[in-house]
């Protein structure tokens, strides 16, 4: 009379099986066809994905993907992982092209792409997911400030760009859950930037409480030594989790923003005579010139000014309106037309490549 009482308990561990092993199921019987598209290149890839109906696979780190159990799993998280990393240098590859493009339908195509990388990616929730989703909108906010800071191309064609550049991952919900992911444990508990830090700090010490000390290899970081490169092709493979805590927020994608919303708002840019006398030039303004912070030690350039005053003027802009970074709009739509001018709007990655890891 007892055996029937043992159907819901099978039920219930065979459900368990089938949640555990889904993504292996899922991604192994794709993995091959995918990383082959992914190969020839972003665009490529993406048709692929369409037409095939390809989802997401979780892309852990490689360091939680060697301590799954079941053999099936990690089979498919190297997978996953070995897709992850082919694109990431797609990405890296696709970088001087972005950079070189004249604004024109091309450098829109491309950046589309970019776009429709980052929200495949972000489709599913994981540490390599959010990685390459941030590596594609930041080349992709390059395409868009170039676009936006030439008055010939059609603003219309840029305003929906510009409306997907947008980091679902970058959410502290969804940082955390991610971070719990790759733990294999609920160590983060609260959803907020300063509790995602707030653990992080307490799971680095020397003393870190219970139940942050049983789990001490996972606050323990493969940073890069000093002069390596930081670029995310060549990180692929280390273990960064601290990069997931702190945030995957561009400020290339403010800016950019920022930049289409001004002149989405005020209709073009202001031109003054000395604007270009009076900006710095790409020799004397530093490695990271055009995307400093603007900062009250400083005084405005004859063009920032120009940006201030032009949004002061305009009856339809809001004159206390911010960027997420917290700069007002026409400083940072300025800084990053600037950048644009200069040949400085680059992305990080690039950024770091040429002067160094730290500059923004």
């Amino acid at each position: 009379m007892k055996v029937p009482r043992l159907w819901p308990c099978l039920l219930l561990l065979c459900a368990a099986v089938s949640a555990t092993g889904r993504d292996a199921v899922i991604f192994s019987a794709d993995a091959k066809a995918m990383r082959a598209a992914a190969e020839q290149g972003p665009d490529h890839f993406l048709t692929a994905a369409r037409m095939n109906g390809w989802s997401a696979p979780t892309i852990l780190s490689r360091w939680r993907a060697e301590k799954l159990a079941a053999p099936a799993r990690r089979s498919a998280a190297q997978a996953a992982r070995d897709l992850g990393g082919t694109l990431a240098r797609q990405l890296a590859g696709l970088a001087p092209n972005i950079h070189a493009l004249p604004p024109g339908e091309e450098l829109r195509r491309t950046a589309a792409t970019l776009c429709g990388l980052a929200e495949w990616c972000a489709t599913t929730e994981g540490y390599g997911n959010a990685l390459l989703a941030q590596r594609a909108l930041d080349l992709a906010a390059v395409g868009v400030a170039r676009l936006a800071a030439d008055e010939t191309f059609p603003l219309e064609q840029i305003l929906p760009l510009a409306a997907r550049l947008r980091q679902p991952l970058a959410d502290a919900a969804a940082r955390r859950r991610i971070l719990n992911t790759e733990a294999d444990a609920e160590l983060f508990a609260v959803a907020t930037q300063a509790g995602l830090e707030q653990t992080w700090a307490a799971g680095a010490r020397d003393d870190a409480p219970e139940p942050l000390r049983a789990h001490r290899k996972f606050f323990t970081d493969e940073r890069p030594g000093r002069g390596e490169s930081v670029t995310l092709a060549v990180t692929w493979e280390r273990k960064w989790h601290e990069r997931i805590v702190d945030g995957l927020d561009l400020r290339s994608v403010a800016l950019a923003v920022a930049l289409v919303e001004f002149r989405r708002t005020l209709g073009k840019f202001p031109h003054p005579a000395t604007a270009a006398a009076s900006a710095p030039s790409a020799a004397t303004a530093g490695p990271a010139a055009g995307l400093q912070l603007v900062t009250s030690e400083r005084a405005p350039s004859t063009g920032q000014r120009a940006f201030q005053q032009a949004w002061q003027r305009s009856a339809a802009a809001a004159s206390s309106g911010r960027t997420a970074d917290g700069l007002r709009l026409p400083d940072a739509a300025w800084e990053a037309f600037d950048a644009v001018a200069q040949g400085a709007f680059i992305d990080q990655d690039t950024r770091s490549e040429k002067f160094g890891p730290g500059v923004r």
